[in-house]
């Protein structure tokens, strides 16, 4: 017998469970990329979940469509989501070979997670963090992307093949798609920001009213120097600005309740960009 096959016979017979083995072994689930790989990796799936073999292993290893495999597999919805592979609901909506010719991300990773995820094949989030079984989702940092790599065994020379390219850029602010140097620099630029101001830092961007370094990447100091940040409107920032800076300390009472309010913000507003900020109000910038 395969010793893989006799390990899992013996901790299934013996109910031994991830993370309190009696044994010395480890044992992973290993799951491809690739569209039709991933088709059959689902069906892979499919049976160890079918015949409850979760138990028997310690940690699921997949990178690209093998990661989302794999992550089915952790929170147990192998079955149900498997259909993900050949529905037009998920594959033709996420894949857009045309969106390459109108300068639009041929992967649409938005639709993946705001619809594929929650309605077509969703995922179990908080069952994959909870689980006992390790989940590696697999990724390579840009930068370290060489032609040999990705051709493998094959022998140079690499004629023709000198350019890579990615083509999924969803929530980078650029209109199209970008060689692997220019992915790792904004890679870079996404670390020095921060999650939670990259939303800002995109539509700074996006405005043309931004400072930039290298191939048009955004200077983040600059970025940090002019972000004032998210406000429900513009008028609520220059009230805040008036009261930080004191505009009217040692003004007479009269003085302040003539104080024209309007034409002072107005005219605060010729020096700022204010952009429409995706889950609500403006982000302020200050122009220098």
């Amino acid at each position: 017998m395969h010793p893989v096959l006799n390990l899992i016979r013996t901790r299934m017979a013996a109910g031994s469970r991830p993370l309190h083995r009696d044994d010395d072994a480890r044992l992973a689930v290993v799951l491809e990329g690739g569209s039709s790989r991933a088709a059959h990796g689902g069906s892979m799936i499919c049976e160890l979940e079918e015949r409850g073999l979760l138990a028997a292993f310690d940690a699921v290893y997949g990178s690209s469509a093998g990661a989302l495999n794999g992550a089915w597999l952790v929170c147990e919805r192998a079955r149900a989501n498997v259909h993900g592979w050949w529905i037009s609901e998920s594959m033709g909506a996420i894949m857009k070979p045309g969106n390459l010719w109108r300068g639009q991300p041929v992967v649409d990773g938005e639709h993946i997670v705001d619809v594929v995820y929650e309605t077509v094949t969703p995922m179990g989030f908080d069952e994959i963090l909870a689980s006992p079984v390790e989940f590696h989702p697999a990724g390579t940092d840009a930068a370290d992307v060489t032609l040999a790599q990705l051709h493998g065994d094959a022998d140079g020379p690499y004629t023709g093949c000198e350019e890579v390219w990615c083509l999924d850029h969803e929530n980078i602010p650029v209109p199209c798609e970008m060689g692997l140097a220019e992915v790792a620099e904004w890679g870079e630029v996404h670390e020095e920001v921060g999650e939670t101001l990259w939303p800002a830092l995109c539509a700074w961007v996006e405005s043309g009213n931004y400072t930039s370094v290298g191939r048009c990447l955004p200077s983040t100091s600059d970025f940090e120097e002019r972000y004032c940040g998210q406000w429900e409107r513009f008028d609520d920032f220059a009230a805040q600005l008036a009261e930080d800076t004191g505009l009217m300390d040692g003004w007479p009472e009269e003085a302040q309740r003539y104080f024209n309010w309007e034409s002072w913000t107005r005219d605060l507003l010729f020096d700022h960009t204010v952009i429409p900020a995706p889950d609500g109000g403006v982000f302020v910038f200050r122009d220098l």
